[in-house]
């Protein structure tokens, strides 16, 4: 991926990171968790949830690599999201998104739902283990947008490209 050599390792790298997080959250589309085949259907749930999951682990890591912290083997993505500063932004994100669909919906939920991700990306991997499972994929995909833009803005902000202007990475 040289295109971003001149800015430096370091800062190459925070590139690298918001492509990863992309490519995993664009590996399955929100259409193609069910596609229907004339001898059945194929169900893409849990690689979505994986990789929407890890999508989001990635963008809050670079996030907090930016801020010039660490962020050590935590695959916890509340644990991540607190790191990474930015939960009143975020809450005001999804709830102002969540008021404009007339949803009723709380700060508490809002919590409650995280707790279903938190974790998504290490126990849906693991799927065939679990006895009983949830996710608040709505959330998940609401998570993913914002974090995309945000991530999008400090490349923006830090290093003046427009990640817009790569659609195929």
């Amino acid at each position: 991926m040289g295109t971003f050599s001149y800015l430096g390792k370091e800062n190459e790298n925070l590139i690298k990171m918001y492509t990863t997080a992309r490519q995993f959250r664009n590996a399955i589309k929100p259409s193609e968790i069910l596609q229907f085949k004339k001898d059945g259907f194929e169900n893409k749930v849990f690689p979505y949830v994986v990789n929407r999951s890890f999508s989001c682990e990635v963008y809050l890591k670079l996030i907090i690599k930016n801020n010039g912290d660490s962020f050590e083997n935590v695959h916890n993505i509340k644990q991540l999201l607190v790191k990474a500063k930015i939960g009143e932004e975020f809450e005001k994100y999804i709830l102002k998104g969540v008021a404009l669909a007339n949803v009723d919906y709380s700060i508490e939920r809002l919590d409650q739902d995280i707790e279903t991700i938190s974790k998504a990306f290490v126990n849906w991997r693991y799927i065939y283990e679990q006895d009983d499972i949830t996710v608040a994929a709505g959330l998940l995909d609401l998570m993913n947008d914002y974090l995309d833009s945000y991530c999008k803005r400090i490349i923006k902000d830090r290093f003046d490209v427009d990640m817009d202007q790569y659609p195929f990475i």
